[in-house]
């Protein structure tokens, strides 16, 4: 078996767009979570904590028309720059990303989508 390092990682949340800032605002017990109440969501005000949609865009910009992406696709690709950037070594095709989320990006979906169909080929 071979050895695997975490040379770099990365976290996106309400509190910041890198590990650093949600680290130090966990630290100073913020949580993110505030009063929602987009009616698009649900009928009535409720707690949650989501990712300002004009801050992710403004964030974006920097990198690329954030009309063209999902605010899943946006998330995950300023994740990945920073990353990247942080990285101690070249991205090559022997390099892996383990990209990990809670989100999804279920707006792209269809509305008659019913099921999920799982793939039968195994990736090793």
């Amino acid at each position: 078996m071979r050895a695997v390092y975490c040379t770099a990682n990365n976290i996106v949340s309400p509190l910041g767009f890198d590990s650093a800032t949600n680290s130090n605002q966990v630290a100073q017990e913020n949580t993110g979570i505030t009063l929602q109440s987009d009616t698009n969501l649900l009928a009535s005000p409720f707690y949650a904590s989501i990712i300002n949609n004009n801050i992710l865009t403004e964030a974006f910009q920097e990198i690329d028309d954030p009309s063209l992406y999902t605010k899943l696709e946006k998330m995950m690709i300023l994740s990945l720059k920073d990353t990247i950037a942080k990285a101690s070594f070249s991205i090559t095709q022997k390099t892996a990303l383990i990209i990990s989320t809670t989100k999804g990006n279920i707006d792209v979906l269809p509305v008659s989508y019913t099921h999920l169909t799982l793939p039968t080929k195994r990736i090793v």
